[in-house]
């Protein structure tokens, strides 16, 4: 169903890495701990995290980042990652430490985010506002 491109599709995290796999992408881990790194959660012992809320940079300007500027703040707790860019999609946005943070279908509207969107508060509000983006690409509107 989302490969048809007949919905409009955003996959978050999990998700997101799930529209990775479905095109041939490998997904892992983003890399063991270093010598002295802290850990910073209690999941996944010795393994390299993105966790709170981190500046994200735009690579490809689309419209699911309308208002956010050059590098918006999203909520982060992975650590796994798309290891390579599927072919049939271009990459929106990175980090310092996952280069595939945000991808686009070429022709389907779906969307991936290694980031959590759905997770914002009064300090940072641009995940909504992206998801409010997505909506009005897909054409949803108010009832």
């Amino acid at each position: 169903l989302v490969k048809s491109g007949e919905i409009p599709t955003i996959g978050f995290c999990g998700g997101h890495q799930l529209i990775g796999l479905m095109y041939d992408a490998p997904c892992d881990a983003i890399r063991k701990l270093n010598p002295g790194e802290p850990d910073l959660a209690e999941w996944a012992p010795g393994w390299f995290k993105e966790v709170g809320y981190l500046p994200v940079q735009i690579v490809q300007a689309d419209p699911i980042f309308a208002g956010l500027g050059e590098t918006p703040v999203f909520f982060e707790s992975h650590y796994w990652e798309i290891k390579e860019l599927p072919a049939q999609f271009d990459l929106l946005a990175s980090t310092e430490n996952v280069r595939v943070q945000c991808i686009r279908h070429k022709e389907h509207l779906i969307y991936g985010t290694q980031f959590h969107p759905e997770v914002n508060d009064a300090a940072h509000r641009d995940g909504l506002a992206l998801l409010r983006n997505f909506f009005t690409i897909a054409g949803v509107r108010k009832a």
